[in-house]
C-alpha cells in the first residue's frame, strides 16, 4: 500500500486472524483465509470468496478488502481473499498479470479453495496476525464446508473477474480455464468494470482495459472478457452500480444486462472504494 493511498483503504471493526495459502510460484499467486472465531463451520455455513479491485494494477492489493472480510468473517461466514497477479507499465509480459494470466489466476484460487474443501491437497500457510490456530484444526475446519456453497463478492475490476467468473463462456480464454466448471452459489459485482468496448473508450479505462489486455486491438477478445459481451451468466448474479460515471456501466448498459436476467442496483456516484 502506497501512503497516499491509505485514506481509501476501510477501516476494519475488528482484526481476524488471517491465514496465507499460495495457489503459484509467484509472490502474487495467493489468499488469505478468515475463519469465524466463535462457533463450529458446517455445510452451511457461507463461504464468501473475495476478489479486490483497483484497475487491475499492481498498486492496489488484497489488502483493499480486509475489512469487509474481517466484518463478514465476525459475522459468521468464511471468507476467502483472493490476490492475483496485476499489471504494471505495459502490461502482461509473460510473468506479471493480464491476459490471459490474471484469468488463470482467478480459476487457480478457486481450485484451491474447492481442493482444501475436499481435504484433497495440503498447502503450506502463513499465519499473518499474532493469533494462532495450529495447522489440524485450520484444516479440520475447512473440511467441514461444503465446496457448492461459495458465494463470490467482487469490487471494481474484483468486480468485473467475479461477473467473468460466472460466464458460461468463460473457459474460450484457454484449455486450463474450460476443465474449470464449477460455477458460485452467488456472484455480487461492486462497481465492476462490466463493458471493455465502452471502458477503452471513457475514463482512466482508455489506458486500463488495453493495457490489461496487453493490446489496443481488443475487439476479438471482448466475447472472452467483457462481461456485457460473454453471454449467458450463472442465473445468481448481482451488479450494484453508479448512475454517473465515465468508467463502469451507465444507465443503458445495466437495461442490457436486465434483458439477460441479471440483478441490478445503481447508486450515486462518490467515490470506487464506497461500495467496500
Amino acid at each position: 500500500m502506497l501512503p497516499e493511498d491509505a485514506k481509501y483503504y476501510p477501516k476494519s471493526p475488528k482484526e481476524v486472524p488471517a491465514f496465507r495459502f499460495f495457489y503459484g510460484d509467484s509472490s502474487e499467486q495467493f489468499c488469505d483465509l478468515r475463519l469465524p472465531v466463535a462457533g463450529d463451520v458446517t455445510p452451511a455455513t457461507p463461504v464468501v470468496a473475495v476478489i479486490h479491485g483497483g484497475f487491475w494494477q499492481q498498486r492496489w492489493s488484497l489488502e483493499l478488502m480486509n475489512a469487509a472480510c474481517d466484518d463478514w468473517t465476525l459475522k459468521g461466514a468464511v471468507t476467502w481473499n483472493i490476490e492475483y497477479r496485476r499489471v504494471q507499465g505495459s502490461g502482461c509480459d509473460g510473468s506479471n498479470g493480464g491476459y490471459p494470466n490474471t484469468f488463470e489466476d482467478i480459476v487457480d484460487a478457486f481450485i484451491l479453495l474447492e481442493s482444501l474443501i475436499k481435504g484433497e491437497s495440503y498447502v503450506p500457510f502463513k499465519n499473518l496476525s499474532t493469533q494462532s490456530i495450529e495447522t489440524p484444526e485450520v484444516l479440520s475446519k475447512l473440511s467441514a464446508l461444503n465446496s457448492t456453497n461459495v458465494r463470490v463478492v467482487g469490487h471494481s475490476a474484483g468486480g468485473h473477474l467475479a461477473l467473468w467468473i460466472a460466464s458460461k463462456s468463460r473457459g474460450t480464454i484457454s484449455s486450463k480455464i474450460q476443465e474449470y466448471t464449477r460455477f458460485p452459489k452467488r456472484v455480487v459485482s461492486l462497481a465492476g468494470v462490466s463493458d471493455f468496448d465502452e471502458g477503452r473508450h471513457l475514463g482512466d479505462d482508455k489506458v486500463r482495459v488495453p493495457t490489461f489486455l496487453g493490446t489496443k486491438d481488443i475487439d476479438t477478445l471482448l466475447s472472452h472478457v467483457s462481461p456485457l459481451h460473454m453471454g449467458e451468466f450463472h442465473p445468481n448474479c448481482e451488479i450494484v452500480s453508479v448512475s454517473e460515471t465515465t468508467v463502469l456501466p451507465n444507465l443503458t448498459l445495466l437495461l442490457r444486462f436486465w434483458y439477460m436476467e441479471v440483478k441490478t442496483k445503481t447508486y450515486p456516484f462518490h467515490r470506487q472504494t464506497n461500495f467496500i
